[in-house]
């Protein structure tokens, strides 16, 4: 991407006020208030009708909630924080919804998940947080610790039995939720699912373009290989060639050529995708110095953009084994506080560094990937040596993939009051289309 078209888009972000979580709150606390007219005096009249309210609850200190409304610094309300305002506030959990949704950028409670859907009964009966907690060690208490959650995407049905069970009393819907309680696997299938498609996906398109990269570099320089060669003699055929050029008196190809050709075939002919190609491809992450720096535009985004390492990926898409881990192990514990047996410092140190390791899945790790995904379609679809390139059909794919996605996930569709939709959508430009790890590569 040029740098005046990375400037334009940063020019646009800082005239514009974008829908974010601290004007989503001075919104919601301040009548008189909307985005286009965020002053200092409304942030601190509502962050005073907001404290107000929620002081006794004590769901954050005082100087954390001043920064949620933007005083004093910008802080960005937890999940489990949000829960406890909803509570404090007598919000049923529709209202706690939005907040997730348009608040935090994140998805609504999670039928299931046990303790969310134990979260949802009871704030649509009104039941105290102290109670509801108690519910949920309750729940712990007799499950069998060594359940195996059934690892397939039953939310729909869930749904539907808990429109029913809700009505019940206390007894009942926990009754339901123990006879039920293998579709309780802590996270959504249906969101799993659809970021392994899309980072599989974004893989089969990196590997194309490496192959057509890889074919043309080894046509200029006299490669000719035999056709139909297995996977494994293909490679060994390009390794021997390329063996052979630097055994040459004199080869007119350099050596930092040959390497790169290398270091392409190794990519084209590896047996299984690299979670750092997808890095590299997506978020232009550079593991060897896992650089931090921000650039002026990143910057502006940074409260809905998550930059993802190795160890972040590998997490989202091992959430399944890591919530099992986690729930039988918070299980395991609380069998063992019912029968009054002490819980060791290593048995709480281990849960805490499995709860650590669990990541949800976000909204911007799916919406980041996805622009690339939706663009690489669409040069396979219209190739610019046939079509001509059209913007508007661009940015529609990408639209309404991204908003198809996003109703599964339970996450708000594209919205360009919010900054990252935004730059997003202006990644389509006249010409043609850019993608996110050009929009977040670093300034020479």
């Amino acid at each position: 991407m040029e740098e005046e078209l990375r400037m334009q888009i940063y020019e646009e972000i800082v005239r514009h006020i974008f829908m974010r979580s601290d004007v989503f709150l001075v919104c919601r606390w301040c009548e008189n208030a909307n985005k286009d007219n965020m002053t200092e005096e409304y942030r601190k009249e509502a962050y005073h009708n907001f404290y107000k309210k929620v002081k006794a609850g004590k769901i954050a200190n005082r100087q954390t909630i001043q920064k949620w409304f933007g005083i004093g610094g910008r802080a960005l309300p937890r999940r489990s924080q949000l829960i406890d305002m909803a509570f404090v506030l007598g919000m049923g959990a529709e209202e706690l919804n939005e907040y997730l949704h348009y608040g935090i950028s994140e998805h609504g409670l999670q039928i299931n998940d046990y303790e969310e859907c134990i979260i949802w009964y009871c704030l649509e009966h009104k039941i105290k947080r102290e109670h509801c907690d108690e519910m949920i060690l309750f729940f712990e208490k007799h499950c069998d610790f060594q359940i195996y959650p059934r690892q397939t995407s039953r939310t729909e049905e869930l749904l539907e039995q808990y429109k029913k069970v809700k009505k019940e009393d206390e007894e009942q819907f926990l009754q339901w939720m123990y006879q039920n309680r293998e579709l309780f696997k802590g996270y959504s299938l249906q969101v799993y699912r659809c970021y392994q498609n899309i980072v599989s996906e974004t893989l089969k398109y990196f590997r194309h373009d490496v192959q057509k990269l890889l074919k043309r570099n080894l046509v200029e320089i006299g490669y000719n290989g035999e056709n139909d060669l297995a996977a494994s003699d293909e490679v060994q055929q390009i390794r021997q060639y390329l063996k052979n050029l630097l055994r040459r008196k004199n080869c007119d190809i350099s050596k930092e050529r040959i390497d790169e050709i290398r270091y392409l075939t190794n990519i084209v002919y590896a047996k299984k995708d690299k979670i750092h190609d997808y890095l590299n491809e997506v978020y232009l992450f550079d593991s060897s110095t896992k650089r931090k720096k921000k650039n002026a535009l990143k910057k502006e985004i940074e409260d809905e953009l998550k930059l993802a390492d190795a160890k972040y990926v590998s997490e989202l898409l091992n959430v399944a084994e890591q919530k099992q881990r986690m729930m039988n192990l918070k299980m395991k514990l609380s069998a063992k506080r019912e029968t009054g047996k002490k819980i060791t410092v290593a048995e709480e140190k281990q849960y805490k560094v499995e709860n650590q390791r669990f990541r949800l899945i976000k909204r911007a790790d799916i919406l980041i990937p996805l622009q690339y995904v939706a663009g690489k379609r669409y040069q396979n679809e219209y190739p610019v040596e046939e079509i001509p390139y059209n913007r508007e059909k661009a940015k529609s794919m990408f639209v309404d993939m991204a908003d198809n996605i996003l109703a599964l996930c339970d996450m708000r569709g594209l919205d360009e009051k919010y900054a990252l939709d935004f730059v997003l959508l202006e990644c389509y430009g006249e010409e043609e289309i850019y993608f996110m790890s050009e929009v977040l590569e670093e300034n020479e």
